[in-house]
């Protein structure tokens, strides 16, 4: 069994800076590390495209479920499926470049230039983002060419800032669980 080398990107955010570390697991003299003042009127603007995003999503999914709502058969809910797809096309195509222009915003304003060079460069199929900042989507980043996520099978690494403490339970020979359910769905949501 070979073992897969990635290529990992630590991104960490202090104050107004990115500080960006690729590190090259075949060439450990290639690695690379830069930091990026980033404005917060930027991350503001990456963040704000980031929920007119989900906004698009959210009228999306609710022209969907709306329509399949009672429809159990199957063939009626790929028939109502087919008769919305001229209906939400145009809200696809507004998703589709709602995302590709915040995959760009990332990469343009939060991405130093060396670093996008690097990145742009990468010979491997693997990449690791490692990162506290969970607001940012990293992963659709967009090179002009391509978002990351369809370019490299990307995974995701929470580096957390406070340490979390695991507790011990005391091991019983009983497993116990509770179970709740209502099979005459009577109750209220």
């Amino acid at each position: 069994m070979s073992s897969i080398n990635s290529f990992e990107i630590h991104i960490s955010r202090i104050d107004d800076h990115y500080h960006f570390i690729i590190e090259d697991p075949n060439n450990p003299i290639t690695s690379f590390s830069e930091k990026i003042p980033v404005p917060p009127v930027s991350r503001q603007k990456i963040l704000e495209k980031l929920k007119e995003l989900l906004s698009q999503i959210g009228v999306f999914r609710e022209s969907m479920k709306t329509a399949l709502e009672g429809n159990t058969t199957r063939e009626y809910a790929l028939e109502i499926l087919k008769a919305k797809i001229g209906e939400t096309n145009s809200i696809v195509e507004s998703m589709c470049y709602t995302m590709e222009k915040l995959g760009r915003l990332i990469f343009k304003y939060m991405v130093p230039v060396e670093c996008r060079h690097r990145l742009c460069g990468i010979q491997s199929e693997h990449v690791i983002i490692s990162t506290e900042d969970v607001e940012i989507p990293w992963e659709l980043m967009h090179d002009g060419e391509e978002f990351f996520c369809l370019k490299y099978s990307v995974g995701r690494k929470i580096q957390a800032k406070v340490s979390i403490k695991r507790v011990d339970r005391p091991k019983s020979d009983k497993v116990r669980f509770l179970f709740i359910s209502n099979p005459t769905l009577d109750l209220p949501k």
